[in-house]
């Protein structure tokens, strides 16, 4: 029998960008905790990363020190301009992406304390 939580969460981070660019509502977790703005531009910044990122592999952890602090530049600066992000918005973006892509979606969700699981949608907010 399927784990009610996993039900709930697309299990790749490919299924959770296709909810995504649907429209569709999915959970996640919070990453900033400074209200609803704030962390929808952590996760647009996240999905538009996932995207470009998306079937390309990671290095082996040896290499991660030169690899890391360039990985997800060219995403940020294709977006920045749009968002205004933060350098704390874009080092949770890039986290929150990486961990999803390396480990699966749903398995990190589940992996994050209760109180952070948060719903978001890539139309927010509608009136």
């Amino acid at each position: 029998m399927k784990n009610k939580k996993t039900f709930l969460y697309p299990k790749t981070a490919k299924e959770a960008l296709k909810k995504w660019d649907s429209g569709e509502s999915i959970f996640t977790v919070e990453m900033g905790g400074l209200g609803p703005g704030y962390e929808q531009v952590i996760h647009i910044a996240a999905f538009e990363l996932i995207r470009d990122e998306l079937g390309k592999k990671f290095p082996p952890k040896e290499k991660s020190e030169k690899w890391w602090p360039q990985w997800g530049e060219k995403t940020f600066s294709r977006i920045n301009g749009k968002l205004g992000m933060s350098g704390a918005q874009a080092g949770a973006a890039k986290n929150l992406a990486y961990k999803y892509l390396k480990y699966g979606y749903a398995h990190m969700i589940e992996k994050a304390p209760q109180d952070r699981h948060i719903q978001i949608e890539k139309e927010f907010p509608k009136l």
